[in-house]
């Protein structure tokens, strides 16, 4: 089901935290975006510039 995009707020970027030891959290930027479809839908959604993609966090009630 392809879904349209009605509004879109964002991006809100979040960076890894460098103090930690972990090298795979240290792995890129994420940039956070709130899209409310045509159809209703309200999702929280990702992407990571580092290595192109986008991604649904989650969906909001």
């Amino acid at each position: 089901m392809a879904l349209t995009t009605g509004r879109a707020t964002g991006p809100e970027r979040l960076a890894p935290e460098w103090w930690l030891p972990d090298d795979n959290w240290r792995s890129g930027l994420r940039d956070y975006w709130k899209v409310d479809t045509t159809q209703g839908r309200r999702l929280w959604l990702f992407y990571t510039p580092q290595n192109p993609g986008w991604f649904v966090q989650g969906e909001f009630a």
